[in-house]
């Protein structure tokens, strides 16, 4: 394990408990008790985070585009079993995350946390 791959863990760590902590307490300060939303918010922060680790020091990963293309599949297979979809929407909810993890390095620095 070199020393890269050591801080893009730390980085990636990080950014997805700083993003998820940010989500969930906006989500607890506004919607208090509803324990679904908050979830759903927490998990869009790890998301988040995860997605954006990359674009806070690129040379610090090998593959940063692979990461965020898996963060956004696993995104989208939570969706689908969260939402309980058929075989169908669940494979086309896991292609979306993939394309839109893909194609984060054009679209996540315009991302304001709530």
């Amino acid at each position: 394990m070199g020393a890269n791959s050591v801080k893009a863990a730390k980085i990636t760590f990080l950014s997805m408990l700083f993003f998820s902590g940010i989500f969930s307490v906006s989500s607890l300060t506004v919607y208090f008790g509803d324990w679904n939303r908050l979830t759903w918010a927490a998990c869009f922060g790890l998301f988040i985070g995860a997605v954006a680790a990359p674009e806070f020091d690129r040379k610090a990963f090998a593959y940063p585009v692979l990461l965020q293309s898996l963060a956004g599949g696993v995104a989208g297979y939570a969706l689908g079993v969260v939402l309980v979809l058929s075989t169908v929407p669940a494979f086309l909810t896991i292609v979306a995350g993939l394309v839109l993890g893909g194609s984060a390095g054009f679209w996540v620095k315009h991302v304001q946390a709530p």
